[in-house]
């Protein structure tokens, strides 16, 4: 399965450049340039990569990179912040929000490519800590002396998804 990769882009030169390099690694990409739908989409699926650029509007930006630490799906998705704001602030406020990576523009391919190497064996490692597989059986679980019987629905490397007959 190809990696998944969310970007929020509206300079026309950087999103082709984006787009191309990830094409060219077999990559699928997903470009939303409205940051309200781009949340909703990141609670309801998982991306293996977000791309996120500060503009003019920096603070709803910054909100935005919050939002994805705090969305139920991504919330360890690495997040590359594109800024032409490549001051030594810009690059400390997109880490306090939650930045991963800080790249300034115009981006440079050469780097864009070195990341994707880089952090690629850590992106396919988050989507198998991620990956559920689907799994039902019946689960006795024992907490504070009280035994609650249910079934499980789903394994992953974090654990069990278990639904309880309360």
């Amino acid at each position: 399965m190809a990696l998944r990769v969310l970007i929020t882009e509206e300079d026309r030169m950087t999103l082709d450049l984006l787009r191309e390099i990830f094409t060219r690694h077999g990559i699928f990409v997903r470009v939303i340039h409205d940051r309200a739908q781009a949340a909703g989409l990141l609670n309801q699926e998982k991306f293996d990569t977000v791309f996120a650029s500060l503009g003019a509007q920096e603070t709803k930006e910054l909100d935005f990179i919050r939002q994805i630490r705090h969305s139920t799906f991504n919330s360890h998705t690495p997040v590359v912040v594109l800024s032409a704001l490549g001051g030594t602030e810009a690059r400390m406020q997109s880490f306090d929000a939650g930045g991963t990576f800080f790249l300034p523009k115009p981006v440079d391919a050469t780097i864009v490519n070195r990341l994707l190497r880089s952090t690629r064996g850590a992106m396919a490692e988050e989507r198998r800590r991620f990956h559920r597989i689907p799994f039902s059986c019946d689960v006795t679980c024992t907490a504070e002396g009280q035994q609650i019987l249910g079934k499980s629905q789903n394994l992953s490397l974090e654990g069990l998804l278990f639904h309880g007959n309360v």
